[in-house]
């Protein structure tokens, strides 16, 4: 982080070049995560995403003024959880919750193939053909290769302009790599089982029980008031990493639970009075 910093002062035309490819990136993972909290949620019958405005693509509506602010500056930034009630849900509640809890992960995952895809289909164009034929495209599009840590570094051209044959499709090549990286550390990482990561959940099977039976004693409701909540997003890359926030609220247990990328899938069940989201 502090050598990302460092070249705001000593080389600030390659800062900000990194930070605009490394923002794009991240961009896309935050809100494309967030945005598969809200939509399975809202397929199993909560929403309160919706109804947030959340069930969108739109960054705007997923993003905090601070967390993108150092997203840009820093390299690394967080992204507003998603409201959900899991007392909405028309099926299992264990099974909904499970879902919800995945669905950013599975989204990262996806989008992960998908920029890999295309970050090695422009690099068969993008590399001089004889470059290709030597070396094998398998080996030039390796993150084994310097090449693929030049382009994303923003240091191709310099590398290796004497084997790029269409100098054009690197900003592309490097957009889609660096988002690819990008997506597969947020889905390895939210994967980890410690609170809040989404991961967490899936390990607290007591927890599941206390929540399915207080669900039984509970009246319905719906209650919006911990979607305010912010939570810390995290996204690391191969020029930096990034550091978890924390919050804590205090609401009632029927109040909805929140989930982002780094919050965990729904609020722990402490008491009947305590929520608190770490």
């Amino acid at each position: 982080m502090f050598d990302y910093l460092s070249t705001l002062f000593s080389e600030p035309i390659a800062f900000f070049d990194q930070a605009i490819f490394r923002t794009l990136a991240v961009l896309i993972g935050l809100c494309c995560h967030e945005w598969g909290h809200a939509y399975v949620a809202y397929r199993c019958g909560d929403d309160a995403a919706k109804r947030a405005g959340r069930l969108t693509l739109n960054p705007l509506r997923h993003l905090d003024p601070v967390g993108t602010i150092l997203m840009f500056f820093v390299g690394f930034g967080y992204a507003k959880p998603v409201p959900v009630n899991p007392y909405n849900f028309r099926g299992d509640r264990n099974r909904d919750d499970f879902l919800v809890s995945i669905a950013g992960i599975t989204v990262n995952l996806i989008l992960f193939v998908l920029f890999t895809y295309l970050a090695v289909l422009c690099s068969a164009f993008m590399w001089d053909g004889r470059f290709v034929a030597y070396n094998g495209l398998s080996r030039v599009v390796s993150y084994e290769y310097n090449a693929v840590w030049s382009v994303i570094a923003g240091s191709a051209k310099q590398d290796f302009g004497a084997v790029i044959a269409r100098g054009w499709l690197v900003p592309f090549v490097r957009l889609f790599a660096y988002t690819a990286l990008v997506n597969l550390n947020l889905a390895v990482f939210n994967l980890i089982p410690l609170p809040p990561l989404d991961g967490y959940r899936r390990q607290r099977p007591d927890l599941q029980g206390a929540l399915s039976a207080q669900s039984k004693r509970l009246p319905h409701r719906h209650d919006d008031r911990a979607g305010a909540l912010r939570a810390g997003n995290w996204a690391e890359s191969s020029a930096g990493s990034s550091i978890p926030r924390r919050g804590c609220c205090r609401a009632d247990p029927r109040d909805l639970g929140v989930r982002g990328c780094i919050t965990s899938p729904s609020s722990s069940l402490k008491d009947r009075s305590t929520c608190c989201c770490t």
